[in-house]
C-alpha cells in the first residue's frame, strides 16, 4: 500500500500578481511530471484560459526544480511540503563590466553552466567557460569575464557581496 501525501501548491501568476494556495493529495510513487499535469489541470479549471505551459514544479525549501521523471518518494517529499508552480523562463538584467546593461531570458531550471553558456551565446561572447555570474539583486546579475582569472581564484567575497 502506498502512502498518500498532501502537498501545499502555491500558484504564482507574475502577469497578474495573483497567488493561490492549493492543497492537493498525491501518492508518493507519482512522478513529478504526473504531479505537474494534475496541478496544471486543477489550476486551469479554476483559472480558465491561462495555460501555464512554461511552468514547472519548484521546491523552494531545496531551491530546485525536481527532475520530471523522478518520484515524490525519491525526493523524500512529505505531507505539508510546499511546492510552487513557477514559470521556468524569466528575464534577468545583466550588468556587464563595461557598464552596459542587457536583459535576457533565462531557463531557471537549467544548471549554472548551461545558463552562462546560453547568456554568452545570446550576447555573442566567446569563451563561456571564462565567465562567472554574481547575483547582486533579484533578477539582476553581473557578468564577470575576470571570474576565472588566476588573480581571483581563492579570493573570498567581502561581506557586502552576495
Amino acid at each position: 500500500m502506498t502512502d498518500s501525501i498532501v502537498i501545499k501548491v502555491l500558484v504564482k501568476r507574475l502577469d497578474t500578481g495573483v497567488e493561490k494556495n492549493l492543497g492537493m493529495q498525491f501518492e508518493g510513487i507519482m512522478r513529478i511530471d504526473e504531479v505537474l499535469h494534475l496541478v496544471k489541470k486543477q489550476v486551469r479549471e479554476q483559472d480558465g484560459n491561462h495555460t501555464y505551459e512554461d511552468h514547472l514544479i519548484y521546491w523552494p525549501e531545496k531551491t530546485m526544480f525536481p527532475e520530471m521523471h523522478k518520484t515524490l518518494n525519491f525526493y523524500d517529499i512529505k505531507s505539508g511540503t510546499q511546492l510552487v508552480l513557477k514559470k521556468k523562463h524569466r528575464p534577468i538584467r545583466l550588468h556587464l563590466t563595461d557598464g552596459a546593461t542587457r536583459s535576457v531570458f533565462v531557463d531557471f531550471s537549467s544548471n549554472v553552466k548551461d545558463i552562462i553558456t546560453g547568456v554568452c551565446e545570446e550576447l555573442n561572447f566567446s569563451g563561456a567557460d571564462q565567465f562567472g555570474m554574481i547575483v547582486s539583486h533579484k533578477h539582476e546579475i553581473e557578468l564577470n569575464p575576470d571570474y576565472m582569472n588566476e588573480s581571483n581564484k581563492g579570493k573570498k567575497k567581502s561581506s557586502g557581496e552576495e
